[in-house]
């Protein structure tokens, strides 16, 4: 889900959760089989995040 531009939601996969420390951790697509974003911000949940991506 696009958020703003260059920005992307980040939904967890269950039992996965994001924390501190991911900031600036690259985010890999298995389509294109590349780093496609870097994330931006963890929320406390772990659950969710955001992601940047231009």
């Amino acid at each position: 889900m696009l958020l703003r531009r260059g920005w992307v939601r980040l939904d967890a996969d269950p039992g996965r959760p994001l924390s501190r420390g991911f900031s600036g951790g690259g985010l890999r697509s298995a389509d294109y089989r590349a780093v496609v974003a870097l994330i931006g911000h963890a929320h406390t949940s772990g659950n969710r995040g955001r992601a940047i991506s231009e």
